[in-house]
């Protein structure tokens, strides 16, 4: 269980910052928003075994 409660946390930090970012700055264009999201699926898929990795570390 605190396994899957670190990276919750870790992931849903990650995610948190890049909503606020995305809220917040009104010179992003639609296609450039679509880039972002795309590009941060790509990194939370690859990262899913480091963060897992990393709360191990912390145990």
């Amino acid at each position: 269980m605190r396994n899957g409660f670190m990276k919750g946390v870790m992931v849903g930090g990650i995610v948190a910052a890049s909503v606020g970012f995305m809220m917040n700055t009104d010179m992003i264009s639609g296609r450039t928003k679509r880039r972002m999201i795309r590009s941060g699926r790509n990194i939370l898929r690859k990262s899913g075994s480091f963060i897992s990795e990393v709360a191990d570390l912390f145990r």
